[in-house]
């Protein structure tokens, strides 16, 4: 296996967000980008938009909440808890659909205020800022319809690293392996070749145990902006001169 010290301490030299973005690889509007980066006015759309993640462009996932509040006539948590499924269902599909999933993603969206409204008083930011540990708010995120084990975690992972967010740990925050971070894992010796999403998480664990999360993000950027599947920048890659792989790919 690769020598993860010098894996890890080059990983952590670039986890330093975009100047230009709160969220870590967004590139959206202005506005929509300051509403779904208010948790203090609107922690709600923060959660709509980590619930239409999926099947979507991650710039139109995280647009999607300020369009839908264009559609309705507001953003605010009451505006949205007032929608009928009817309503819900036109604003997700008319004049265009906002997700490539209409009727699923308005239907998660009308439960997901429902939740918010009726389990943490219409205050969606009491899902992570009431000091509980990281389990927990992994877990709070799960009770929410159509968010699971990766979804779950690349929310509480944006809220710890990107905002700040203090938690009791980290230690329940796993990173939310893709192609691209099980990519990366495997070119640089971290896991087997044939190593599965599973195997990846449980070797962040190893490698990163207060924070495996903590990988997430640069592994991801690694793998999606220079170790492409075919024809990597081997050369341009901040991990060449750690990575067995480096110049040996095509």
């Amino acid at each position: 296996m690769q020598d993860s010290a010098k894996v890890l301490e080059r990983l952590k030299q670039l986890r330093q967000p975009p100047a230009d973005s709160v969220v870590k690889g967004i590139n959206i509007d202005p506005d929509a980008a300051a509403l779904v980066q208010d948790l203090d006015a609107y922690p709600h759309t923060f959660v709509l938009a980590c619930i239409s993640d999926r099947r979507i462009l991650t710039n139109r996932a995280w647009e999607l909440p300020w369009r839908l509040g264009q559609r309705v006539g507001g953003f605010e948590v009451e505006r949205l808890r007032s929608l009928s499924p009817e309503e819900w269902s036109v604003a997700v599909t008319d004049p265009t659909p906002l997700h490539p999933l209409p009727p699923t993603m308005a239907e998660n969206f009308r439960l997901a205020i429902e939740l918010i409204c009726d389990r943490y008083d219409g205050d969606a930011a009491r899902i992570w800022n009431d000091g509980c540990n990281s389990r927990t708010a992994v877990l709070r995120f799960q009770e929410f319809r159509g968010v699971g084990f990766k979804i779950s975690n690349v929310a509480v992972n944006i809220l710890v690293r990107d905002f700040g967010v203090e938690l009791a740990d980290r230690s329940a925050l796993d990173v939310a392996p893709d192609v691209h971070v099980q990519r990366v894992f495997g070119r640089m010796g971290l896991v087997a070749p044939d190593a599965s999403l599973e195997d990846v998480a449980k070797r962040a664990r190893q490698l990163s145990p207060e924070w495996p999360g903590m990988l997430d993000w640069p592994v991801w950027e690694i793998g999606a902006t220079w170790c492409h599947a075919a024809s990597p920048s081997c050369d341009a890659c901040p991990l060449s001169s750690v990575c067995p792989s480096a110049g040996t790919l095509s």
